[in-house]
């Protein structure tokens, strides 16, 4: 829909802000340089999908490796004789991890716009849509290669596949669905397992009537299923360097209740 090409149009101005220049060699967001850094420890050919840094599930490091390696092959690599072409090869993968930011962002505006048509007028779905579309936070976010974008994205797919649920006959395929893309988005970012919040909310919202009890609670019971083995596949180091993940989420934790700081 209109929303969709025009939130991505909207995220795709000054995308290139604060990238590494003459002026200066690192990107002015303080988090991709660390994400970048982190996903060049995945090797997807080894499968090899542990980078040693948990403070996010691993999603998004390995959709930037994967991003990294299609830049090295289409645009090439640095230069061994010139020592700033390193950090313009790096500047251009986080070009390229905005892009898929601003995708996805895009991607949740057009979701926005399909879930409200379901409940309400298409002019209602219409604005409801471009209410997402416009906003600073989703648009800034969607600017840059960061958790968040993509994050959202998959939180919004699963808050589409809850309402589906809400009225399909067959809603089994809806509840795994939902717990799908519950389990990606807290794969990319912890607070994705919220989604589950929805998931029950719209399996309690089920008349009674075209729902027993025992039977949502197994729809319920299916959805948290396929939500922990999409999380275990979008962050295998829960199982293989369960410490570091540990340590790590921890740290996210304390870090969630301390805030930034000066940054």
């Amino acid at each position: 829909p209109a929303s969709l090409l025009i939130a991505f149009g909207i995220r795709l101005l000054g995308i290139d802000w604060g990238l590494p220049n003459a002026l200066h060699d690192q990107s002015y967001h303080p988090d991709e340089q660390v994400i970048w850094t982190y996903a060049q420890q995945i090797e997807p050919a080894k499968l090899d999908f542990t980078p040693g840094f948990y403070n996010y599930g691993t999603l998004y490091l390995t959709v930037m490796r994967i991003t990294t390696d299609v830049v090295m092959a289409y645009r090439g690599g640095p230069d061994a004789n010139d020592p700033s072409s390193v950090w313009q090869f790096v500047g251009a993968c986080h070009l390229a991890g905005r892009i898929i930011s601003a995708i996805a962002g895009a991607i949740a505006c057009g979701l926005v716009f399909a879930l409200l048509r379901r409940v309400t007028h298409p002019i209602g779905a219409g604005v409801g849509g471009l209410l997402v579309a416009f906003p600073p936070p989703g648009v800034v976010g969607s600017r840059f290669q960061t958790v968040y974008a993509l994050a959202g994205c998959f939180l919004i797919v699963r808050l589409y596949a809850s309402v589906r649920l809400l009225d399909d006959p067959k809603p089994m395929k809806w509840a795994l669905w939902a717990g799908v893309f519950a389990g990606l988005s807290t794969g990319t970012k912890y607070t994705g397992v919220l989604a589950l919040f929805a998931l029950a909310a719209a399996l309690a919202l089920r008349l009674k009537e075209v729902e027993p009890v025992p039977n949502r609670a197994k729809l319920l019971a299916f959805g948290v299923g396929m939500w922990l083995v999409s999380f275990f596949l979008a962050t295998p180091g829960i199982l293989l360097e369960t410490s570091a993940f540990i340590r790590d989420f921890q740290y996210e934790m304390w870090h969630t209740k301390t805030g930034h700081g000066l940054i």
